[in-house]
């Protein structure tokens, strides 16, 4: 019996590019699909209509969207819903009439109510407002969350799956350490990488010492989606995350400790325009998947250090060059 045939959207993209190279390399038909920076734009009706009917795959794991990070939350939230809203319903139908059996959604931590109580688990997605910096991008995932779950309870075959993951991180796409991206493991690699380079004594953050993330290795990721791809069960949505809080200032004593930066480290208190803490409930994940995080943070850090020096990444620019706000995310647009 064949494998089934598996579409990945945004398979050009940085969580992407790991799981069609983990996926293709261990089974058949898996096919990935870029986006626009690769000709394909998954807005146009025409395109996403060409690829379901050259390809008619069995399941489609839609990783593709329309994100450019903070500066795209503050200045076209309405584009974002709009786009991409627009082309995930439209791959969504076209998955369907092709005869497509399995339809899953990948999310993030930001879809949770600002206030949601810690761990943030699966049945807490719909009871409050997500933080109002990401809301629009949160509230676009949700609503293709639910569409999804729609089109399962009205369509005989159609199986849908939510996934939801923490914040992810590791090594394989540059794009992640630009400050409009907002990322924080790679921002603070950056910074902390340059103001040893340039021989800063003192390294200044804006924001919350205490405030923390739920960081995720992509590695760990993949092997999740994977899981659930393999999972004969009725997963509704699911979480796929660390299980530990990690704060902002752990966080930089360790990339201090892998990049070699000795220099003192002085934190300015500013709220945080952010969630101030995040932590995912993966007892489902456990239970259902047997899946459990193998990369500790010091090792996935570690590796994402060597992979960013081994690609330049560091010679662009100097530390005094960075937005002066580390962790901090001011609404000026000079910041963004």
């Amino acid at each position: 019996m064949s494998s089934p045939k598996v579409l990945i959207t945004g398979a050009s993209g940085f969580i992407g590019r790991h799981l069609y190279k983990r996926l293709s390399s261990e089974r058949e038909n898996i096919i990935g699909v870029g986006g626009f920076r690769d000709g394909i734009d998954l807005v146009l009706e025409a395109n996403v209509g060409y690829i379901f009917d050259q390809y008619k795959p069995d399941v489609v794991i839609h990783l593709a969207g329309r994100w450019r990070g903070i500066e795209m939350y503050l200045t076209n939230p309405a584009g974002l819903i709009y786009e991409n809203m627009w082309m995930s319903m439209r791959i969504i139908e076209e998955a369907r009439q092709s005869g497509c059996s399995r339809f899953i959604t990948i999310g993030d931590i930001s879809c949770y109510p600002e206030n949601c109580p810690l761990p943030f688990s699966e049945s807490d997605l719909w009871n409050g407002r997500p933080t109002d910096v990401e809301s629009s991008y949160a509230i676009y995932k949700r609503t293709l969350m639910e569409l999804n779950d729609c089109y399962q309870k009205q369509f005989d075959g159609f199986k849908s799956t939510n996934v939801i993951l923490s914040n992810v991180y590791g090594e394989g796409d540059d794009r992640q350490f630009n400050p409009k991206f907002s990322k924080i493991v790679p921002m603070l690699i950056s910074n902390l990488t340059l103001a040893k380079e340039d021989q800063y004594e003192e390294a200044v953050f804006a924001g919350d010492k205490y405030a923390t993330h739920d960081l995720l290795h992509v590695d760990d990721v993949v092997e999740g989606i994977i899981k659930v791809l393999d999972s004969d069960d009725d997963l509704g949505t699911i979480n796929i995350g660390s299980m530990k809080e990690t704060s902002n200032a752990d966080l930089i004593n360790i990339i201090s400790e892998i990049c070699g930066y000795e220099g003192k480290v002085q934190w300015e208190y500013k709220t945080p325009i952010q969630r101030s803490r995040s932590q995912l409930d993966i007892s489902k994940a456990k239970k259902l998947l047997g899946f459990s995080p193998s990369v500790s943070i010091e090792d996935g850090i570690s590796r994402t250090y060597e992979w960013a020096k081994d690609n330049f990444i560091f010679k662009r620019k100097k530390y005094e060059d960075l937005p002066p706000l580390g962790i901090y995310h001011d609404t000026d647009p000079d910041y963004i």
